[in-house]
């Protein structure tokens, strides 16, 4: 069966909620309900790879409550995720607004113009990698 939710709640209790790197590409087992657990327990998280997951723009905005630490994100091949998640991820006001240095939104949907103004509204620390 692979990763599954229970996975995540076994390796951060083991951890002692000290979780700081972790690739879950391709985990698809593991609900938004198991990644919001991860980010909410693991507020040491800076890097985290959930590409090709079934997360939504809510997990991206538990991010942007919880994440403080975050430095990497991979939302690559996510395709429930909005340019308006990766837009309150960004915000100035988001948790990790002066930590994260890379973001791979990978085939987001969206407009050029969406993504001009993404580009705008980031950070100037944060680099968006996206195809």
């Amino acid at each position: 069966m692979g990763i599954s939710n229970k996975t995540i709640y076994a390796i951060t209790k083991i951890t002692n909620n000290n979780i700081e790197y972790i690739n879950l590409n391709d985990c698809t087992h593991i609900t938004e309900k198991g990644i919001n657990y991860l980010i909410e327990h693991n507020t040491n998280l800076k890097e985290l790879n959930i590409g090709r997951s079934n997360i939504t723009d809510c997990c991206l905005e538990n991010m942007a409550i919880h994440s403080k630490n975050l430095k990497t994100l991979d939302i690559d091949i996510c395709n429930h995720i909005t340019i308006n998640g990766v837009n309150k991820l960004l915000d100035k006001n988001s948790a990790c607004y002066d930590t994260l240095e890379l973001l791979n939104v990978g085939e987001l949907k969206c407009t050029q113009e969406e993504l001009i103004k993404l580009n705008q509204n980031k950070s100037s620390k944060t680099f968006i990698k996206f195809y």
